[in-house]
């Protein structure tokens, strides 16, 4: 295992968060993430490609917005 350091680039908020280093080189290399590091969750797999947390990315691009935005409709 390895630890990766995340920093959200909306929040800046960092944490770390500890890979399979064989799973890690092998997505590097470009093995599609799912195949490569099935035991993350998808907020992890989210986190460590684009560096956004989980909280930012639903703020951005969640489905809660959008559904309390045509709540009213």
């Amino acid at each position: 295992m390895i630890q990766v350091r995340i920093t959200c680039p909306e929040c800046k908020v960092q944490r770390w968060l500890s890979v399979n280093m064989k799973g890690f080189q092998a997505w590097k290399a470009g093995m599609p993430i799912q195949r490569a590091l099935p035991e993350l969750s998808p907020d992890d797999r989210e986190a460590l490609m684009t560096g956004f947390c989980n909280v930012c990315w639903d703020v951005m691009f969640g489905f809660e917005d959008f559904e309390s935005e045509f709540a009213n409709v």
